[in-house]
């Protein structure tokens, strides 16, 4: 640095005259932004003699090389600059002290550019000198910075991209080496949102970032029945009876649970950037048909016991110890024979004994005109269908609905074979067979009814007293407009008939189409509701809505 000093003395008094301003150098690299350097912003040189210049000038710079040697390299720079601004351009020897002091604190990005700076000013008549520092330059210029990323959650895969495609690429937590230069940070992980961001490296610097990863999300929809049910997602409660939120992707379980209803737990797939709906409907549980069953099973054990015995001897005295003993082993058997059973269940059975006896009533009026036949058979199909419903009940596990359209089939079968009857002024033998073709019909008609149809015993209920109330309006427009001739009863009894019939088939129509919307899921009309606010918040939003 004591050549530095002749030149300052040198070049002292030119330099008082001149003014120095704040010069636009050229970096002499395309495409690269110079930076920024100190001598760029040099303050007007004092207003003082040359002389006074001259000593300014050379106290800054002895005081700027004893700050390098003691290692004080910010302070040399400092000095350094000030001595600099006093003689601007004239002293390109600065330029490269100042760039060893930068290149001393590891600052190669400054250190560069003051060589760069120095190697446009010098002496062209140096070509050893100006060839050793475009050499240091270079050198600098290799010098490879690392780049180090954590994420949480860790695992994520780690890129450095430039314009010509990706450069260095390692997993979260390793270093990358890269040149100086203009990079895309790419950190990725399946099932969270990708980050990119511009970086600058600069030359030979560690560079360490740390990223929080947002999982990607989709948009979760539920709607339940009923309408206050409570709604948990992934065993978060979530809202009342409508959810609406952004969730993360994959596989999320939705739970809806309510009071007096079966709990429904689905796995519902969520995929980035789409709307998933789901409605769920609560089952209620089923209910217990063990009550039922055995007061069923005492009262047809009662009768069954009664015929059985007091038929058998001809004494209708025997008929009552026959009668209680039945009732005994129907209702004990019954009772012991089920822990639990469903309504539907015990529904099946109840109206499989009924359907048995009366099959085997109409099978023994056909095959026999013995008058024992008829109640024989009826006894016999009892037994039968009572044994093949209580096997069969485990797998076909009948709804109470199913069960209530089964029962209803069979009733207006059988009511239609009745009044067929009287159309046909049938005898035993024939009414037997109408009667038992009009029960199985309505049997066949039940089952395949009870498999297509999601029917309430309610709803079935109501379209069987639509039923009734249709044969009641029946005859009664029959004895309005027709009258009773009591000389004719076999005509009269004709035409009730089939206003009966032509009664019952409008007053079933008519209760199956007014009640077709009973248990169709409805929301109350107004319903509390819960959910989170948009934007991923911690409040909550509290609101009434459901159908008008």
């Amino acid at each position: 640095m004591t050549t530095v000093r002749a030149v300052l003395v040198v070049v002292a008094a030119a330099a008082a005259a001149a003014e120095a301003q704040p010069a636009s150098i050229d970096s002499g690299f395309i495409g690269r932004a110079p930076l920024a350097l100190e001598i760029d912003d040099c303050p007007r040189p004092p207003d003082v003699p040359a002389a006074r210049l001259e000593a300014m000038a050379a106290e800054r710079y002895d005081r700027g090389s004893v700050l390098h040697v003691q290692g004080d390299y910010q302070g040399a720079v400092d000095e350094l600059v000030q001595a600099y601004c006093l003689v601007p351009a004239l002293a390109a020897g600065l330029l490269k002290d100042i760039a060893q002091s930068y290149e001393r604190m590891v600052q190669y990005e400054k250190a560069v550019a003051y060589f760069e700076r120095y190697l446009l000013v010098a002496d062209q008549r140096d070509p050893d000198e100006r060839r050793a520092i475009s050499t240091r330059v270079q050198v600098l210029r290799q010098l490879r910075s690392s780049v180090t990323v954590a994420t949480e959650p860790s695992g994520a895969t780690i890129t450095l991209a430039s314009d010509a495609g990706p450069v260095a690429t390692e997993r979260d937590g390793e270093r990358l080496s890269v040149v100086a230069g203009d990079y895309t940070l790419i950190v990725e992980k399946p099932g969270h949102e990708t980050i990119r961001r511009p970086l600058r490296v600069g030359i030979g610097q560690p560079y360490s970032f740390s990223f929080r990863l947002a999982p990607r999300r989709g948009t979760l929809r539920v709607q339940t029945v009923p309408g206050d049910a409570r709604i948990y997602v992934d065993d978060k409660f979530e809202a009342l009876g409508i959810y609406r939120g952004e969730v993360e992707i994959g596989t999320r379980q939705v739970t809806v649970e309510a009071k007096g209803y079966t709990s429904v737990t689905e796995q519902v797939e969520i995929l980035a950037g789409e709307t998933r709906q789901v409605s769920i409907s609560l089952p209620q549980p089923p209910q217990s048909g063990k009550t039922q069953l055995v007061v069923a099973a005492s009262i047809t054990g009662t009768i069954v016991g009664g015929l059985a015995v007091g038929g058998s001897t001809d004494d209708g005295l025997f008929g009552t110890p026959g009668a209680l003993a039945g009732l005994a082993i129907g209702g004990a058997g019954s009772h012991f024979l089920y822990d639990d059973i469903e309504l539907g269940s015990s529904s099946y059975i109840i109206t499989s004994t009924i359907l048995g006896a009366v099959e085997g009533v109409g099978v023994g009026l056909l095959v026999s005109r013995d008058s024992d036949a008829g109640w024989i058979g009826g006894l016999v199909g009892a037994g039968v269908a009572t044994g093949f419903a209580v096997a069969t009940a485990p797998r076909f596990r009948f709804s109470a609905g199913d069960a209530a359209l089964l029962n209803s089939g069979a009733l207006w079968g059988l009511v239609s074979g009745l009044w067929f009857t009287q159309v046909f002024h049938a005898d035993d033998r024939v009414g037997a067979a109408l009667v038992l073709g009009g029960t199985n019909l309505g049997v066949v008609g039940g089952v395949l009814l009870g498999g297509t149809l999601e029917y309430s015993r309610k709803h079935v209920a109501l379209i069987d007293l639509a039923g009734l109330a249709g044969i009641a309006t029946g005859l009664a427009v029959h004895s309005a407009v027709v009258g009773n001739d009591e000389d004719q009863p076999v005509e009269r009894g004709e035409q009730q008939a089939h206003f009966a019939l032509a009664g019952m088939a409008i007053g079933l129509g008519a209760g199956a189409f007014l009640t077709r919307n009973l248990d169709a899921p409805r929301l109350p009309r107004l319903q509390p509701q819960l959910t989170p606010t948009a934007g991923g918040g911690q409040g909550w939003m509290l609101s009434v809505g459901g159908r008008m």
